[in-house]
């Protein structure tokens, strides 16, 4: 009966873990932290899909070859998603608390 609670305990950790991965400080979700995930995910399928297809030993040049290309590619996806998220928040806190200037400039 122990184990069942304390397996229990360690499963609401572990979602609540994934929870506050995926959502912002104030606890909305995340949509850029939910589609890196996704792209994180796509790529380890992808890799897992050409190693099993491939199916033979490869030599490190090959595999560099291969994977560098995914490398930037993930990178490059993540980092405009966190650009555009960044950006999103900043405009929206702009306009939550316009600067004194843009006060000013209103009247």
């Amino acid at each position: 009966m122990v184990e069942t609670s304390t397996s229990q305990a360690a499963e609401i950790k572990a979602l609540s873990f994934v929870r506050s991965w995926l959502s912002e400080a104030d606890g909305t979700v995340s949509n850029t932290r939910i589609c890196v995930a996704l792209v994180i995910v796509f790529a380890l399928g992808w890799v897992t899909a050409l190693v099993i297809k491939i199916h033979a030993p490869v030599t490190v040049r090959e595999l560099t070859d291969a994977l560098v290309p995914l490398g930037m590619f993930v990178t490059g996806i993540t980092g405009t998603l966190y650009a555009v998220n960044k950006a999103a928040e900043v405009i929206n806190h702009r306009t939550d608390n316009p600067s004194p200037s843009d006060q000013q400039r209103e009247r």
